[in-house]
């Protein structure tokens, strides 16, 4: 997108890893099916505690510290879930009391799962081009896998 600049990612695993092997157990499959057809051999299930916004939040912090940016930089926080822990607030509102980032800059989610990324990107440049953002900075943030 035009206009747009990544500077800085952070990320975020939830604690728990599931083999293939340990998927077999409960489903009629096997590692080598899994593996042989898409690549994947783990993947990460969030733990008692973790969920989409917690998890926001500790990758927002990391992309913070790698950018140099302070929480009043940011000029609109957006995240991308399909997995929001409540209705409300929503996961751009807890990452926005989180993170201490200005409450008069907008936080919303985005319902939208492997395409979030682009959905929020698009939405940040659009308020930015409406002068809502106020500035060129935004957080995205998006968890889809079983609690």
């Amino acid at each position: 997108m035009k206009g747009l600049r990544l500077i800085a990612t952070g990320g975020a695993l939830p604690g728990r890893t599931v083999t293939n092997e340990e998927l077999s157990r409960t489903v009629d499959t096997s590692d080598e099916w899994i593996t042989t057809r898409t690549g994947i051999r783990t993947r990460h299930y969030c733990t008692e505690g973790e969920n989409a916004a917690t998890l926001a939040v500790a990758a927002a912090k990391q992309a913070l510290q790698r950018s140099g940016l302070a929480p009043a930089d940011i000029a609109c926080c957006v995240c991308a879930t399909l997995s929001a822990p409540d209705a409300t607030p929503s996961v751009a509102c807890q990452v926005q009391a989180a993170l201490a980032l200005p409450e008069n800059r907008p936080a919303l989610d985005v319902n939208a799962a492997c395409s979030g990324f682009f959905c929020t990107a698009r939405r940040w440049r659009a308020a930015c081009w409406l002068r809502w953002a106020g500035g060129t900075r935004w957080l995205s943030a998006r968890k889809h896998s079983p609690a």
